[in-house]
């Protein structure tokens, strides 16, 4: 049998001590997060106190001067004139002139007014974030807290199994000892009691039996202790391993530490851009309403260009669609009539060349070219005549297919013209669209 180990419970200090060193880093950049807020607070109070008005005093100042001066440059009639009117109007002037002071001391103090509330509003909006950020960070405090609880007690709860595992095995093997010893015993009593004569005979056989537990208790508690030594290993492994992620979580939390006060940093430059962005957001809003009522016009200029030309376009393509089809009837009609008579005319030509071989020289049927010269010409002429009136059909064909492609062109272009249409007037619709959800969204 193997030593026995004695049970210590020194693993709870490490765990005591490790909890109050994660409590007192905790604190510590409690601490350090407070006085970080402070201090930006401080700072951002500091940059709006810094901000500085226009110096309306010296605007009206120089504004009163150029009025006196004005006044000095008029002519010494108007001067005596005006003198005199003075004199009997003296307590209505200072009256006018203390009243324009007043108005003009009541506006500055209405924009003295404003720019304090702007800077109250200013200085509530960053409270309000830094108080945002201040409960999520105790909400990620207390939530990082029970987290470390909870695997404590877990690792508590699983050494308290392991021990009680532990002493229950070492119980049931005292057990089985002391059950192989009683029967050993009490074998080796009836053995001796009942026959001492074959005690020579029997010996072997006790002692071969003997062998055969002492071999099987012992593998049995070899396979017990290779057990726990394999559970002590699992152990230190397992402490090994939640030590590692201890530390991993650890530095992690110090780079979401410095992270979140770049955060800080960067939020306090984002407030400024959204300043600065709203501003300009409701300057390009007003620039987008004048250009979209552009757009608008333009739209419906465009619509109603299109309306117009696509109506003149079916109305052009009926028109030459009715044409062209009486011209290919007609051309059909004309086709089958040449081709008639160009049967007839070969049928004559046949005919004359059989009336050639029948003639004589007293009796002619077709006229010669040396005795005949005047009804030449006219045959000539007769022949003159059908081949410009192909010449006439045969232009008119061209022109018909001239007029055809010219036609396919316009159709072509025009379609072209509809599809950019249509395409601008799709674009159109997307960007009222985005803005009517920016407008929405802004509101």
């Amino acid at each position: 049998m193997g030593p026995k180990r004695k049970r210590t419970r020194r693993a709870r200090k490490p765990l005591r001590t490790v909890q109050e060193l994660k409590k007192e880093a905790f604190s510590h950049e409690l601490k350090l997060s407070t006085l970080n807020t402070k201090r930006y607070q401080s700072f951002w109070r500091e940059m709006l106190t810094r901000i500085k008005m226009p110096d309306i005093y010296k605007k009206i100042d120089i504004i009163w001067q150029t009025l006196e001066h004005v006044f000095d440059l008029k002519d010494y009639r108007y001067n005596e004139i005006i003198n005199d009117q003075l004199n009997t109007y003296i307590y209505d002037g200072n009256f006018l002139h203390s009243y324009s002071i007043s108005l003009l001391l009541d506006s500055l103090q209405d924009a003295e007014d404003q720019r304090r509330r702007a800077n109250g509003a200013h200085i509530e909006i960053f409270n309000r974030s830094l108080e945002a950020h201040e409960a999520r960070l105790a909400d990620i405090d207390n939530f990082f807290h029970q987290k470390i609880k909870t695997a404590l007690a877990d690792k508590v709860f699983t050494f308290e199994n392991i021990n009680y595992h532990r002493n229950q095995k070492e119980t049931i093997l005292r057990k089985i000892n002391l059950f192989v010893n009683q029967r050993g015993e009490n074998i080796a009593n009836i053995a001796r009691s009942t026959a001492f004569s074959r005690i020579d005979a029997f010996v072997e056989d006790r002692d071969n039996e003997k062998r055969t537990t002492i071999t099987l208790l012992q593998r049995k508690l070899e396979n017990l202790w290779n057990n726990l030594r394999n559970v002590y290993s699992d152990y230190r492994k397992n402490t090994e391993m939640r030590r590692k992620d201890y530390e991993i979580i650890k530095n992690k939390d110090h780079i979401d530490q410095q992270i979140i006060t770049k955060q800080y940093l960067r939020i306090a430059n984002l407030l400024d851009e959204i300043v600065k962005y709203r501003n300009k957001i409701k300057f390009h809003g007003k620039e987008s309403g004048n250009e979209l009522e552009e757009i608008l016009r333009e739209s419906n200029f465009f619509h109603n260009i299109y309306r117009e030309t696509n109506e003149r376009f079916i109305l052009g393509h009926k028109k030459d669609k009715h044409r062209t089809m009486t011209m290919c009837k007609e051309y059909n009609h004309s086709v089958k009539h040449m081709k008639a008579l160009m049967i007839k005319a070969e049928r004559i030509l046949a005919y004359m060349q059989m009336c050639r071989k029948y003639e004589t020289q007293d009796e002619k049927i077709l006229p010669i070219m040396n005795n005949h010269p005047m009804q030449l010409s006219l045959t000539d002429d007769n022949d003159i005549i059908p081949i410009q009136m192909i010449t006439k059909d045969f232009e008119q064909t061209i022109n018909f297919w001239r007029r055809l492609g010219f036609a396919q062109l316009i159709t072509a272009e025009l379609q072209t013209q509809k599809d950019k249409l249509l395409m601008q007037a799709n674009d159109l619709r997307k960007l009222v669209k985005d803005y009517l959800a920016d407008q929405t969204n802004s509101t």
